[in-house]
């Protein structure tokens, strides 16, 4: 389990929005970059903390392996992290420049028919704007299969775990993707900030309960080894003692070595507690009598 402390988060939101206050091409992109570094981070860490779930789930047999399919679980979501790492990078670059080209010519493009716009923007705008068109649709289609794999995959995992192993589910529903890929979008991706921040608070807090969980399991398992060893030596010394003075006694005629081997048998007893040592001079009783 990775966890991303919340300055991160601010920070990324911070630098992502901060590039488009500074008319600084160098500068502009700069800041954008470091957004997009932490923004990126923050995905793979959700990715990389949702696929050591599922690892250890299939480790301990919680899900097993041919079940992933039934579940519509994949097996890596760092691999769709990835995918969308490399198109959000082209996105944000493509619209870095583009801007910075539309707006270093923001006072003759006025009043002028779009042959004229393209002409006076120059081929670098056309390119740089028809990359991050197609960029921001491919950007959208892993956002919405990433958003599915790390969130809902989440809820998808604790609701099995939560059937068997018996662990309360922190996250109750799952997500509706379509609705939060519009919201990021109303939003120009505040929405998305918001939706990786509580994901990662859920991990971190269902990982400790989890493991809360595993440790209070263990002690249980401890302490009910430790009672059933308790037990089988209380058994055995039950038994030990039976067959020892029946033995000792069925042997013996003798009324006086008899008197010292039932004087014998009574201070044992008292090592014992009350309900074993009825048991034993029971037992020992119905043997005489059988």
């Amino acid at each position: 389990m990775i966890r991303v402390p919340g300055y991160l988060f601010i920070l990324g939101v911070f630098f992502s929005y901060a590039g488009l206050l500074f008319e600084n091409q160098g500068l502009a992109i700069t800041l954008v970059v470091i957004g997009i570094v932490l923004s990126l981070y923050i995905w793979h860490v959700l990715a990389w903390n949702r696929d050591k779930h599922l690892e250890n789930s299939l480790k301990k047999g919680v899900i097993k392996e041919e079940e992933l399919f039934s579940f519509g679980l994949k097996r890596k979501a760092v691999v769709w992290a990835i995918f969308y790492s490399l198109v959000f990078s082209v996105m944000n670059l493509s619209g870095i420049v583009s801007a910075q080209l539309f707006v270093s010519n923001i006072d003759t493009v006025q009043n002028i028919s779009p042959e004229e716009l393209v002409g006076l923007l120059g081929p670098e705008y056309m390119i740089a704007s028809s990359v991050f068109m197609i960029s921001a649709i491919l950007t959208l289609i892993m956002y919405f299969k990433l958003l599915s794999i790390t969130f809902n995959d989440e809820f998808k995992m604790q609701s099995i775990e939560s059937l068997r192993k018996k662990i309360p589910m922190i996250l109750r529903s799952p997500l509706s993707i379509p609705m939060a890929v519009v919201f990021t979008i109303i939003t120009s991706g505040l929405f998305s900030w918001y939706i990786r921040y509580k994901l990662m608070r859920i991990q971190v807090l269902y990982f400790q309960l989890d493991r809360s969980f595993e440790e209070a399991k263990a002690q249980y398992e401890t302490l009910e080894q430790a009672r059933k060893e308790k037990e089988k030596k209380r058994l055995e010394k039950i038994a030990n003692m039976n067959e020892k003075y029946s033995e000792m006694l069925a042997k013996e005629t003798d009324p006086h070595e008899r008197k010292t081997i039932i004087a014998q048998l009574f201070k044992d007893l008292g090592d014992t507690n009350r309900d074993d040592a009825i048991r034993i001079i029971s037992e020992m009783t119905q043997k005489r009598y059988n």
